[in-house]
C-alpha cells in the first residue's frame, strides 16, 4: 500500500491533504508537551527551588490551561461554526500561539530587557507572565482543534476516518514519549528559551503545512449557514441540536462517567506506587512512558479495530475492557504487573479516542461541529476535574486511616477508590451500549 494515497486508493496515511493536516498536528502536539514539561520543571527547579508555594504554582499551570475549555470553549464552537474557511482559522491560531510563546521569553525575563532592574521583572511578574500566556494559548487552542476536525472531515472520507483518527492519535502517543523526556534536558543544558523556541518554531511550521492542504470546494460549497443571529442565540441552537442526538447525549454521559473517574485516578496514583505497588515516587514516571507506548500501539490497531466492530462497538467494548483493567490494578502489589496493565489501559484509551472522533462527526453536520465540540470537551473537563476534586477528598478526609480485612484480602483507602473508579468505567460502557445499540441507526449521516 502507499504512504500517501488518492481519493480512489487510500494509503497509509490515507491521503495527500490528510497526510499535510497529520504532520502539523504531530509538530505542534509535540511542540506543547516541551512547552509544558518545561514550564512544570523550570517553576519547581529555577524559579521556585524549595519555596512552600512551588507546588500550588504548578497547580496553577493545570488550572490556567483548564479554565479556557469551560470558559472559552462554548463561545468558541459558536465562532468556528459562523467562521468558514476552517484552514484559515487554524493558520491563524498557530501563527498567533507562536507569537504569543515568543512574547513570554522578554515578559518572563528570559531575554534581559535593558530598561528594568537586572535586566529582568521581579519572580511574580514572570509568573503571572507564565500563567497568563498558557491561559492564552490554551483559549486559542479552542478554536484550533474544532477547526482540524471539520477539516478533517472535509478531507477524509467517512470509510477511512477511523485510520484517520487512529493516525493523529499516533502522532499525538509519539510526541507524548518524545516530548517530556526531551524537555527536561533541553531545560537544563540550554535554558528555557530553547524550549520556547522549540513550541513557536513547531506552530510556525504547522500553519506552513496547513497552509498547503487543499480543501475541496464542495464541502464549503454545500454549507448553507444562515445569518449570524448572536453569539448566545447560536450556542442554545447549538445545545438543544446536542440535547436532541440521543448519540451525542450517550457519549457525552457515558465519558463524564469514566472522566469522573479518571481524574480521581491521575490524582491519586502516585500515591498507589509508593503505598500499594512498594515502589518509589521516582518510578512512577516509567508508568506514565508504559502508557505512551501502549497508546501508540493501541492507536496503530485501533483504526482497523474500529472498521471490524463498528464504531459503537468499539466504544462501549473498549470503556468496559478499560474498567475491567482498572478493576484489576486496584489489586495490584507489584510493580511490574503494574506496568503491563498501564500498557493495556494506554491502548484502551487509544482505542477510545479514535472510536469517538468519527461517531462525533457522522451523527453531526458540519455547521454544528464547533459547537457541538465547545459542547462536549468542557463537560468532559468538568467531570474530569470533579473527579480529582472528589478523589482528593476521599483519600484524604473520608477515607483516612481506613483499613479492612475480608478472607485474608487487606482493602485500603487507595484500592477502594481506584475499584470505584473501574466500576465507573463499567457503568459508562453498560449505559453506552444500552444506548448506542438503536440510537445510532436512527441518525443519519449529515
Amino acid at each position: 500500500m502507499a504512504i500517501v494515497g488518492t481519493a480512489s486508493q487510500p494509503g497509509v496515511l490515507v491521503n495527500r491533504d490528510f497526510a499535510l493536516l497529520w504532520a502539523g498536528h504531530g509538530l505542534s502536539v509535540l511542540g506543547d508537551f516541551v512547552f509544558e514539561t518545561t514550564l512544570v520543571v523550570w517553576i519547581a527547579a529555577e524559579l521556585a527551588p524549595g519555596r512552600s508555594w512551588a507546588p500550588l504554582a504548578v497547580s496553577g499551570l493545570l488550572v490556567a490551561s483548564a479554565v479556557p475549555v469551560l470558559v472559552v470553549g462554548p463561545v468558541a464552537g459558536v465562532v468556528v461554526d459562523r467562521w468558514r474557511d476552517k484552514r484559515r482559522v487554524m493558520i491563524r491560531a498557530d501563527v498567533l500561539s507562536g507569537l504569543l510563546i515568543l512574547a513570554l521569553m522578554p515578559a518572563a525575563g528570559i531575554v534581559s530587557l535593558p530598561f528594568l532592574p537586572g535586566g529582568g521583572p521581579p519572580l511574580a511578574v514572570r509568573l503571572g507572565a507564565i500563567f497568563g500566556v498558557v491561559f492564552l494559548a490554551s483559549a486559542i487552542a479552542q478554536f484550533l482543534r474544532p477547526s482540524s476536525s471539520v477539516l478533517l472531515r472535509d478531507i477524509v472520507p467517512e470509510p477511512q476516518r477511523p485510520q484517520a483518527m487512529g493516525l493523529n492519535q499516533a502522532s499525538t502517543s509519539v510526541a507524548l514519549l518524545i516530548g517530556p523526556p526531551l524537555a527536561a534536558p533541553l531545560l537544563f543544558a540550554f535554558g528555557p528559551a530553547w524550549a520556547l523556541l522549540i513550541n513557536a518554531a513547531s506552530f510556525f511550521a504547522s500553519a506552513l503545512v496547513v497552509r498547503a492542504v487543499r480543501v475541496p470546494p464542495r464541502a464549503e460549497e454545500s454549507e448553507t449557514t444562515p445569518a449570524p443571529a448572536g453569539i448566545v442565540r447560536e450556542l442554545v441552537v447549538g445545545l438543544r441540536f446536542f440535547g436532541r442526538s440521543p448519540v451525542l447525549v450517550t457519549i457525552a454521559t457515558s465519558l463524564g462517567i469514566v472522566m469522573l473517574g479518571f481524574g480521581a485516578l491521575s490524582a491519586l496514583d502516585v500515591f498507589f506506587v509508593t503505598e500499594n505497588l512498594g515502589s518509589s515516587a521516582e518510578s512512577y514516571g516509567i508508568l506514565g512512558a508504559a502508557q505512551g507506548g501502549g497508546m501508540l500501539i493501541g492507536a496503530l490497531l485501533a483504526g482497523a479495530l474500529a472498521s471490524r466492530l463498528g464504531l459503537e462497538r468499539t466504544f462501549w467494548g473498549v470503556l468496559g475492557a478499560t474498567g475491567l483493567l482498572i478493576l484489576g490494578y486496584a489489586r495490584l502489589t507489584s510493580f511490574p504487573a503494574a506496568i503491563a496493565v498501564i500498557f493495556l489501559l494506554g491502548m484502551a484509551i487509544s482505542a477510545v479516542n479514535v472510536a469517538v472522533g468519527p461517531l462525533l462527526l457522522r451523527v453531526t453536520p458540519r455547521e454544528f461541529l464547533g459547537r457541538v465540540s465547545g459542547t462536549i470537551n468542557p463537560l468532559i473537563q468538568a467531570a474530569s476535574i470533579l473527579g480529582i476534586l472528589v478523589g482528593g477528598l476521599l483519600y484524604g478526609i473520608v477515607l483516612r486511616g481506613f483499613r479492612w480485612e475480608v478472607l485474608g484480602v487487606r482493602i485500603g483507602p487507595l484500592d477502594t477508590i481506584f475499584t470505584g473508579v473501574g466500576t465507573a468505567c463499567l457503568l459508562g460502557a453498560a449505559y453506552a451500549r444500552r444506548n448506542l445499540r438503536d440510537a445510532a441507526r436512527r441518525e443519519l449521516p449529515p
